[in-house]
């Protein structure tokens, strides 16, 4: 398994904030409202993974540990992205992030535990592209719920075939999940987004998608 681990490194998690925005702190029945000076978390952060090898790589699947992430969007930058970004930008180290994972929700529901720690194996059928020639990966965490002061992913790995877990000489494209507290059956439905996943509520809508467009 470790001849087919990409070696990276993972960058620190940004977390991004809103601020200048006036509205109420969810604080339960005694909120108050928010100055139009106060910075709030957005409930999103932003992991960047750089590949250490100079030569693209092929990514496919990604494995982690979840820590209270209710969804999850893998952006990526290839060189052939790169090279047509440096064409159009007066920047030439500005990357063009495409999109290779769309909210895939790791968490039935955004304030309850389940699915919460759990081991997750995601590949070749949950990605939109072939992430070919890729030179790194952006992951996108949003977690809406006030419940968990935390959230995260922890144990990244990246490897360059799809079902680097059991190499019996078959590396197709069927999905491999190691997972616990039921989640197998939420991923084996396929990309699910929140939209999918939602029932007519809006408690799982993230409210700072507007805040987050630059990153997302």
């Amino acid at each position: 398994m470790d001849d087919c681990l990409i070696p990276c490194v993972v960058k620190p998690a940004v977390f991004l904030t809103v601020s200048g925005q006036r509205g109420w702190a969810r604080q339960g029945p005694g909120s108050v409202p928010n100055s139009g000076n106060e910075t709030r978390p957005s409930g999103c952060q932003v992991v960047d993974v750089e590949f250490r090898s100079s030569i693209p790589e092929v990514v496919g699947c990604i494995s982690f540990q979840n820590y209270y992430t209710h969804t999850l969007t893998l952006k990526y930058c290839s060189r052939l992205s790169e090279q047509i970004s440096n064409l159009k930008s007066d920047h030439p180290t500005q990357k063009e992030w495409r999109t290779g994972i769309e909210r895939v929700q790791l968490m039935p529901n955004c304030h309850c535990e389940r699915g919460s720690q759990s081991l997750v194996v995601l590949n070749k059928a949950h990605f939109l592209a072939s992430l070919e020639k890729v030179i790194s990966l952006r992951l996108v965490l949003r977690q809406p719920s006030p419940e968990w002061n935390q959230f995260g992913i922890r144990d990244l790995k990246i490897y360059s075939v799809a079902n680097p877990f059991h190499r019996n000489g078959n590396t197709g494209t069927r999905p491999t999940f190691m997972l616990s507290d039921g989640m197998e059956q939420v991923l084996r439905n396929g990309l699910q987004t929140e939209a999918d996943m939602e029932s007519g509520q809006d408690i799982n809508r993230h409210p700072y998608d507007v805040a987050t467009l630059s990153y997302t």
